[in-house]
């Protein structure tokens, strides 16, 4: 378990000499390792953290027509928390398993945005076949946003969106001369929001 605190009072030299970028924040976290028997471990940890920054920013006015220097504060909260399973199989073979959490959350002068992410992973590892040494797996990864807009002069759009990745893949290493000449073959496909899918 472990507590930080950051504290600058004074503001770093900027053009002007606007004192605008005060800033604190406080972070907390810890890590917890568990071994339940001679084939199994289990890793978590997890991480918070809250403060504000201070921020200039130059806002547009449509009436009149304008461009306004603005110094505020940006506040920031957020957290995360990573949970891992590894399992020993015979030999060298094993799999594990990890799962992660992520929420942030930033609030400016311009738009807030609160973002939460999952990310699944699974990896097996077969190492007792005949003269081949397997590796397979697969991913998920979602990171859905939602933006308020606050200036009528700002706005992203869409103000809701899910960036996201699912992904499988595959890796051989055949030994065509054990101990001397390998020949490893690999392949992965992922499926993202952007580009849709591919190997």
């Amino acid at each position: 378990v472990g507590l930080r605190y950051f504290n600058i009072f004074g503001p770093r030299q900027n053009p002007g000499g606007d004192p605008y970028d005060r800033w604190h924040q406080a972070r907390g976290g810890f890590r917890v390792d568990w071994q339940p028997s001679s084939r199994d471990s289990l890793t978590a940890s997890s991480m918070v953290y809250g403060g504000k920054t201070g921020d200039q920013n130059a806002i547009g006015e449509f009436f009149p027509p304008s461009q306004l220097i603005v110094d505020g504060q940006q506040v920031v909260s957020g957290g995360d928390l990573v949970v891992r399973w590894d399992h020993k199989l015979a030999g060298e073979s094993g799999f594990y398993v990890e799962g992660y959490f992520d929420r942030t959350n930033r609030a400016t002068s311009q738009f807030t945005e609160t973002r939460n992410t999952v990310d699944l992973d699974f990896i097996d590892h077969i190492a007792n076949l005949p003269r081949q040494d397997l590796i397979f797996g697969a991913g998920l990864r979602e990171s859905p946003s939602h933006l308020v807009q606050t200036q009528a002069t700002v706005n992203f759009s869409p103000n809701n969106i899910n960036n996201y990745v699912y992904s499988l893949f595959a890796q051989d290493a055949f030994q065509l001369v054990p101990d001397r000449l390998t020949l490893t073959l690999g392949s992965k496909f992922a499926y993202d929001m952007y580009s849709g899918g591919g190997v």
